[in-house]
């Protein structure tokens, strides 16, 4: 029997002093196995990586929900918003007047013609 035709890797020799690794060889009576290992496996590593997103999502739906109720509160707090200004009430003021003293004129004309 010799060295190389027994290894199931291909390029492991015993005077080669490593293993080479990159290129396996399996046999059908273990491939089918490791197969089924393999979809098994990759079932429950996706189920496990949806099972995080949707904790990391819920942790950020959280955040942004406190964010966006408590954020303008504590903007306002630390005085990071400028104060709204007054609205002007100076032209309501005026046209009030004005409409007032038109009506005042006209109510107080006489009308003898």
């Amino acid at each position: 029997m010799s060295v190389g035709a027994s290894t199931p890797w291909v390029g492991c020799t015993a005077d080669s002093g490593h293993a080479d690794l990159t290129a396996p060889h399996w046999p059908a009576r273990r491939r089918r196995p490791a197969k089924g290992i393999w979809f098994l496996g990759k079932k429950v590593a996706k189920r496990k990586a949806k099972k995080r997103a949707r904790n990391y999502g819920d942790a950020a739906r959280a955040a942004w929900l406190g964010v966006t109720i408590c954020g303008p509160m504590a903007a306002e707090a630390l005085g990071l918003l400028e104060q709204p200004k007054r609205p002007s009430r100076f032209p309501a003021f005026l046209a009030g007047t004005v409409a007032g003293a038109g009506a005042m004129f006209l109510a107080g004309r006489n009308r003898t013609a």
